[in-house]
């Protein structure tokens, strides 16, 4: 009735059917006498997944027998529950003591459009009325599930974004589901409808001012210049006196509790009814809005420019390099318009010098080590290096 299977350190328990009062006690032993073969004197830290692939339901007796493993082993967790066994571990306040998560479908978007394309995952149309995000296979479902929190709580703060409400499988890889509303991404609008070109910067430019404009909570959102800070430490061949001084650039900018989207562009932007709607929240804090600019620079310019990225520029930003700089000179201009000349170029110089911190960024951590060439990485950080080395911190200009 029950089976089971020790592999990568995990014991498998795999439930069948049903558990009540009728078999109870019989599932009991089975799994009694599975469990000898592990005592907890030697494997206290042994995880333990209980599969409920095949499990219809589960009484309150069987309920007891999974509460007994979890006194014997602080690492279990139930996998694949049907939504009505979900509703029984939830109504019976199981969920806030062990883990558990939903049977996954799976989902095949091989002949989907995609429509949008973050550091982490890929945007693609389901249908009319769905949109999934299709995760790099090497994104836990530990990441899938914070970016959910974010997107709710950046909701929660005005931000307008599109919220999941399914994780599915695709193939080898995590999934969410979205809410489609049938849109557009501002990138594809932008070479669509060359008429409406200023209409679009004055929505892409009020969305920014909204970021800016909307405080958020410490603990809602990471702190980016902390982020920065430790993850510079971790960069491979940067030299000391080169990690110190980049340091001191991060520690330069001010202090405020903006929300921040470190994946802002155009491609990550839908646009619906004359409003915008961000559908890539993976990437998101607080601090300044210079790193709003910055993220927007690194993406049009950066990647293509130090071509670690090996990847078509359309496919990366979703519109023409001629478009992209197009976007990116308007957008500067409609934003600080207030500014005079003099200060809107100092701030100018101040985002590029914050748009290499965001190359550095998403170095290791949105794209792993091992996609690069190494000789190219020791190049491209080379040549960040000598250009971060020649800014002098007190002749930034913030906004």
């Amino acid at each position: 009735m029950i089976k089971s299977e020790f592999k990568d350190a995990k014991l498998y328990f795999l439930l069948c059917n049903k558990i009540d009062s009728a078999n109870s006690d019989e599932v009991n032993k089975e799994i009694l006498d599975i469990v000898e073969k592990y005592p907890v004197e030697k494997f206290s830290d042994l995880n333990v997944i209980i599969d409920c692939n095949d499990l219809n339901y589960i009484s309150s007796s069987g309920l007891r027998i999974v509460l007994s493993l979890k006194k014997k082993y602080k690492n279990l967790e139930c996998i694949n529950l049907s939504n009505s066994v979900y509703e029984i571990f939830e109504t019976t306040g199981f969920n806030e003591i062990i883990k558990i998560s939903k049977k996954r479908k799976n989902i095949d978007v091989s002949n989907c459009q995609a429509i949008g394309q973050g550091a982490t995952g890929v945007v693609y149309k389901l249908d009319n009325d769905t949109a999934i995000k299709v995760f790099r296979k090497d994104v836990s479902e530990e990441v899938v599930l914070k970016e959910r929190m974010y997107a709710k709580k950046a909701f929660l703060c005005g931000i307008p974004t599109a919220i999941s409400y399914d994780i599915v499988n695709c193939g080898d890889a995590l999934g969410a589901i979205y809410e489609m509303i049938n849109a557009e991404s501002l990138s594809v609008n932008f070479e669509k409808h060359p008429e409406k070109f200023d209409y679009f910067i004055k929505l892409y430019v009020d969305l920014l001012k909204q970021m800016s404009s909307s405080e958020v909570e410490d603990d809602a959102f990471p702190n980016e210049k902390e982020f920065f800070c430790k993850h510079i430490l971790t960069i491979p061949y940067l030299k000391e006196d080169v990690v110190k001084h980049i340091t001191d650039i991060i520690n330069a900018v001010p202090d405020k509790k903006s929300f921040v989207h470190l994946d802002c562009m155009t491609k990550n932007i839908l646009i619906k009814d004359n409003e915008l709607l961000m559908i890539d929240m993976g990437d998101v804090g607080y601090g300044h809005s210079v790193f709003n600019f910055a993220s927007i620079k690194c993406a049009v310019f950066d990647l293509d420019t130090f071509e670690l990225i090996k990847a078509p520029y359309e496919k990366i930003v979703g519109m023409k390099y001629e478009t992209g700089k197009k976007v990116w000179d308007a957008l500067l201009n409609a934003y600080f318009i207030d500014l005079d000349e003099q200060t809107k170029k100092e701030v100018i110089n101040t985002i590029n010098v914050y748009s290499r911190i965001r190359f550095l960024g998403l170095i290791g951590i949105q794209i792993p080590y091992d996609r690069f060439d190494q000789a190219d990485l020791k190049n491209a950080l080379e040549m960040v290096s000598n250009e971060l080395m020649q800014v002098d911190v007190n002749k930034l200009k913030f906004f």
